[in-house]
Protein backbone atom coordinates (compact mmCIF):
# COMPACT_ATOMS: atom_id res chain seq x y z
CA UNK A 1 0.00 0.00 0.00
CA UNK A 2 1.37 3.42 -0.95
CA UNK A 3 1.52 6.37 1.41
CA UNK A 4 -1.20 8.02 -0.66
CA UNK A 5 -3.56 5.07 -0.26
CA UNK A 6 -2.84 4.93 3.45
CA UNK A 7 -3.49 8.65 3.86
CA UNK A 8 -6.76 8.38 1.96
CA UNK A 9 -7.94 5.51 4.14
CA UNK A 10 -6.89 7.29 7.31
CA UNK A 11 -8.65 10.52 6.38
CA UNK A 12 -11.78 8.64 5.35
CA UNK A 13 -12.12 7.45 8.93
CA UNK A 14 -12.39 11.04 10.10
CA UNK A 15 -14.82 12.26 7.48
CA UNK A 16 -15.29 12.90 3.80
CA UNK A 17 -12.32 14.05 1.78
CA UNK A 18 -12.58 17.38 0.02
CA UNK A 19 -12.82 17.08 -3.78
CA UNK A 20 -9.40 18.65 -4.32
CA UNK A 21 -7.71 16.23 -1.91
CA UNK A 22 -9.47 13.26 -3.52
CA UNK A 23 -8.16 14.46 -6.87
CA UNK A 24 -4.61 14.80 -5.57
CA UNK A 25 -4.63 11.36 -3.98
CA UNK A 26 -6.20 9.64 -6.99
CA UNK A 27 -4.31 11.35 -9.79
CA UNK A 28 -0.95 12.25 -8.26
CA UNK A 29 -0.23 9.80 -5.47
CA UNK A 30 3.47 10.68 -5.57
CA UNK A 31 2.64 14.00 -3.86
CA UNK A 32 1.82 12.08 -0.67
CA UNK A 33 4.30 9.23 -1.06
CA UNK A 34 7.29 11.30 -0.05
CA UNK A 35 9.73 9.17 -2.07
CA UNK A 36 12.01 12.09 -2.96
CA UNK A 37 15.33 10.65 -4.19
CA UNK A 38 13.98 7.09 -3.99
CA UNK A 39 11.83 7.65 -7.07
CA UNK A 40 14.79 8.05 -9.42
CA UNK A 41 16.51 5.02 -7.86
CA UNK A 42 13.34 2.96 -8.32
CA UNK A 43 13.16 3.90 -12.00
CA UNK A 44 16.82 3.04 -12.48
CA UNK A 45 16.38 -0.29 -10.70
CA UNK A 46 13.30 -1.13 -12.80
CA UNK A 47 15.25 -0.55 -16.01
CA UNK A 48 18.09 -2.82 -14.87
CA UNK A 49 15.68 -5.51 -13.67
CA UNK A 50 13.82 -5.42 -16.97
CA UNK A 51 17.08 -5.88 -18.89
CA UNK A 52 18.05 -8.80 -16.66
CA UNK A 53 14.69 -10.57 -16.89
CA UNK A 54 14.33 -10.18 -20.66
CA UNK A 55 17.96 -10.89 -21.53
CA UNK A 56 18.32 -13.78 -23.96
CA UNK A 57 21.97 -14.32 -23.02
CA UNK A 58 21.52 -14.93 -19.29
CA UNK A 59 23.73 -17.83 -18.23
CA UNK A 60 24.25 -19.05 -14.72
CA UNK A 61 27.73 -19.16 -13.25
CA UNK A 62 29.59 -18.09 -16.40
CA UNK A 63 32.57 -15.71 -16.33
CA UNK A 64 30.65 -13.04 -18.23
CA UNK A 65 27.73 -13.27 -15.82
CA UNK A 66 30.02 -13.10 -12.80
CA UNK A 67 31.68 -9.95 -14.10
CA UNK A 68 28.54 -8.19 -15.23
CA UNK A 69 26.19 -9.45 -12.51
CA UNK A 70 28.23 -10.43 -9.43
CA UNK A 71 25.07 -11.10 -7.44
CA UNK A 72 24.33 -14.05 -9.79
CA UNK A 73 27.80 -15.62 -9.50
CA UNK A 74 26.72 -17.98 -6.71
CA UNK A 75 24.35 -19.79 -9.08
CA UNK A 76 21.22 -17.88 -8.16
CA UNK A 77 19.13 -15.96 -10.65
CA UNK A 78 17.10 -16.67 -13.74
CA UNK A 79 17.27 -19.98 -15.60
CA UNK A 80 19.00 -19.99 -18.99
CA UNK A 81 15.63 -20.04 -20.79
CA UNK A 82 14.20 -16.97 -19.05
CA UNK A 83 13.32 -15.20 -22.29
CA UNK A 84 11.65 -18.37 -23.56
CA UNK A 85 9.53 -18.49 -20.40
CA UNK A 86 8.27 -14.97 -21.08
CA UNK A 87 7.50 -15.87 -24.69
CA UNK A 88 5.67 -18.96 -23.49
CA UNK A 89 3.65 -16.85 -21.05
CA UNK A 90 2.55 -14.55 -23.87
CA UNK A 91 1.64 -17.50 -26.09
CA UNK A 92 -0.38 -19.27 -23.39
CA UNK A 93 -2.08 -16.04 -22.27
CA UNK A 94 -3.30 -15.49 -25.82
CA UNK A 95 -4.51 -19.10 -25.95
CA UNK A 96 -6.55 -18.74 -22.75
CA UNK A 97 -7.89 -15.33 -23.78
CA UNK A 98 -9.12 -16.69 -27.12
CA UNK A 99 -11.01 -19.50 -25.35
CA UNK A 100 -12.66 -17.07 -22.94
CA UNK A 101 -13.58 -14.85 -25.90
CA UNK A 102 -15.39 -17.76 -27.56
CA UNK A 103 -17.23 -18.51 -24.31
CA UNK A 104 -18.26 -14.85 -24.01
CA UNK A 105 -19.55 -14.80 -27.59
CA UNK A 106 -21.44 -18.05 -26.99
CA UNK A 107 -22.96 -16.63 -23.80
CA UNK A 108 -24.20 -13.57 -25.68
CA UNK A 109 -25.77 -15.73 -28.35
CA UNK A 110 -27.51 -18.00 -25.84
CA UNK A 111 -28.73 -15.03 -23.82
CA UNK A 112 -30.26 -13.45 -26.91
CA UNK A 113 -32.12 -16.69 -27.70
CA UNK A 114 -33.43 -17.20 -24.14
CA UNK A 115 -34.66 -13.62 -23.95
CA UNK A 116 -36.46 -13.95 -27.28
CA UNK A 117 -38.21 -17.11 -26.06
CA UNK A 118 -38.88 -15.72 -22.59
CA UNK A 119 -36.87 -18.48 -20.89
CA UNK A 120 -34.68 -17.74 -17.90
CA UNK A 121 -31.14 -19.22 -17.90
CA UNK A 122 -30.50 -21.80 -15.08
CA UNK A 123 -28.56 -19.26 -13.01
CA UNK A 124 -31.37 -16.68 -13.22
CA UNK A 125 -33.87 -19.38 -12.32
CA UNK A 126 -31.86 -20.26 -9.22
CA UNK A 127 -31.61 -16.59 -8.27
CA UNK A 128 -35.35 -16.08 -8.75
CA UNK A 129 -36.08 -19.07 -6.51
CA UNK A 130 -33.93 -17.57 -3.77
CA UNK A 131 -31.32 -20.32 -3.64
CA UNK A 132 -28.63 -19.58 -1.10
CA UNK A 133 -25.68 -21.15 -2.88
CA UNK A 134 -25.85 -19.40 -6.22
CA UNK A 135 -22.28 -20.45 -7.21
CA UNK A 136 -23.39 -24.08 -7.40
CA UNK A 137 -26.08 -23.12 -9.91
CA UNK A 138 -23.60 -21.01 -11.88
CA UNK A 139 -21.09 -23.85 -12.07
CA UNK A 140 -23.84 -26.27 -13.12
CA UNK A 141 -24.79 -23.81 -15.84
CA UNK A 142 -21.20 -23.64 -17.06
CA UNK A 143 -20.74 -20.02 -15.96
CA UNK A 144 -17.76 -18.44 -14.16
CA UNK A 145 -17.83 -18.59 -10.37
CA UNK A 146 -19.05 -15.59 -8.39
CA UNK A 147 -20.52 -12.50 -10.00
CA UNK A 148 -18.07 -12.45 -12.90
CA UNK A 149 -19.58 -13.14 -16.31
CA UNK A 150 -17.71 -14.27 -19.40
CA UNK A 151 -17.54 -10.72 -20.77
CA UNK A 152 -15.85 -9.46 -17.61
CA UNK A 153 -13.62 -12.53 -17.52
CA UNK A 154 -12.63 -11.90 -21.13
CA UNK A 155 -11.84 -8.25 -20.35
CA UNK A 156 -9.62 -9.40 -17.48
CA UNK A 157 -7.63 -11.79 -19.65
CA UNK A 158 -7.52 -9.45 -22.65
CA UNK A 159 -5.96 -6.75 -20.49
CA UNK A 160 -3.31 -9.20 -19.28
CA UNK A 161 -2.58 -10.24 -22.86
CA UNK A 162 -2.28 -6.62 -24.00
CA UNK A 163 -0.20 -5.42 -21.03
CA UNK A 164 2.17 -8.40 -20.77
CA UNK A 165 3.67 -7.85 -24.20
CA UNK A 166 3.54 -4.74 -26.36
CA UNK A 167 3.66 -6.08 -29.91
CA UNK A 168 4.19 -2.65 -31.44
CA UNK A 169 7.27 -1.97 -29.27
CA UNK A 170 8.28 -5.65 -28.98
CA UNK A 171 8.64 -5.16 -25.24
CA UNK A 172 7.64 -7.28 -22.24
CA UNK A 173 6.14 -5.71 -19.12
CA UNK A 174 7.58 -7.78 -16.28
CA UNK A 175 5.29 -6.05 -13.75
CA UNK A 176 2.42 -8.09 -15.24
CA UNK A 177 3.96 -11.43 -14.21
CA UNK A 178 2.33 -11.38 -10.72
CA UNK A 179 -1.04 -10.46 -12.29
CA UNK A 180 -0.88 -13.38 -14.73
CA UNK A 181 0.03 -15.71 -11.85
CA UNK A 182 -2.83 -14.45 -9.67
CA UNK A 183 -5.36 -14.67 -12.49
CA UNK A 184 -4.31 -18.24 -13.32
CA UNK A 185 -4.50 -19.27 -9.68
CA UNK A 186 -7.97 -17.75 -9.29
CA UNK A 187 -9.37 -19.49 -12.35
CA UNK A 188 -7.77 -22.82 -11.43
CA UNK A 189 -9.37 -22.62 -7.99
CA UNK A 190 -12.77 -21.23 -8.93
CA UNK A 191 -13.29 -21.85 -12.64
CA UNK A 192 -11.69 -25.25 -13.21
CA UNK A 193 -15.07 -26.47 -14.50
CA UNK A 194 -14.56 -24.32 -17.61
CA UNK A 195 -11.67 -26.62 -18.64
CA UNK A 196 -9.57 -23.87 -20.20
CA UNK A 197 -6.82 -25.53 -22.23
CA UNK A 198 -3.33 -24.31 -21.33
CA UNK A 199 -4.36 -22.62 -18.08
CA UNK A 200 -2.55 -25.12 -15.88
CA UNK A 201 0.63 -24.84 -17.95
CA UNK A 202 0.43 -21.04 -17.86
CA UNK A 203 0.12 -21.16 -14.08
CA UNK A 204 3.28 -23.29 -13.80
CA UNK A 205 5.27 -21.09 -16.16
CA UNK A 206 4.18 -17.85 -14.47
CA UNK A 207 4.93 -19.33 -11.05
CA UNK A 208 8.50 -20.27 -12.00
CA UNK A 209 9.09 -16.88 -13.63
CA UNK A 210 7.60 -14.97 -10.71
CA UNK A 211 9.62 -16.81 -8.05
CA UNK A 212 12.88 -16.29 -9.95
CA UNK A 213 11.96 -12.66 -10.43
CA UNK A 214 11.46 -12.16 -6.70
CA UNK A 215 14.80 -13.89 -6.01
CA UNK A 216 16.55 -11.57 -8.46
CA UNK A 217 15.04 -8.48 -6.82
CA UNK A 218 16.24 -9.59 -3.38
CA UNK A 219 19.78 -10.37 -4.58
CA UNK A 220 19.83 -7.14 -6.58
CA UNK A 221 19.22 -5.11 -3.43
CA UNK A 222 21.71 -7.04 -1.32
CA UNK A 223 24.55 -6.60 -3.82
CA UNK A 224 24.07 -3.05 -5.02
CA UNK A 225 22.66 -1.79 -1.73
CA UNK A 226 20.02 0.29 -3.48
CA UNK A 227 18.97 3.09 -1.17
CA UNK A 228 15.22 2.48 -1.28
CA UNK A 229 13.21 2.03 1.90
CA UNK A 230 11.35 -1.20 2.63
CA UNK A 231 8.03 0.58 2.14
CA UNK A 232 9.02 1.25 -1.47
CA UNK A 233 9.77 -2.38 -2.39
CA UNK A 234 6.22 -3.29 -3.47
CA UNK A 235 5.87 -0.39 -5.94
CA UNK A 236 9.23 -1.41 -7.43
CA UNK A 237 8.32 -5.08 -7.88
CA UNK A 238 4.65 -4.75 -8.74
Amino acid sequence: MSAAAFAKGLLDLEGQLTPILVSLVSKDSSMLDGLENASSKMVEAKVQLHQIITSETTTTGSTTTSEMRPWMADGAGLPSNASQLLSKMVELTKKVTEQVKLLAEDEDEKLAKTISYGVLPPYDQAKALGKINIDVARIASGLPCGSEGFLLMFARWKKLERDLYNERKCRYDITQIPDVYDSCKYDLLHNSHLNLDGLDELFKVSKVTLFYFIEIVILFYRTYDVQVNHRDINPLIF
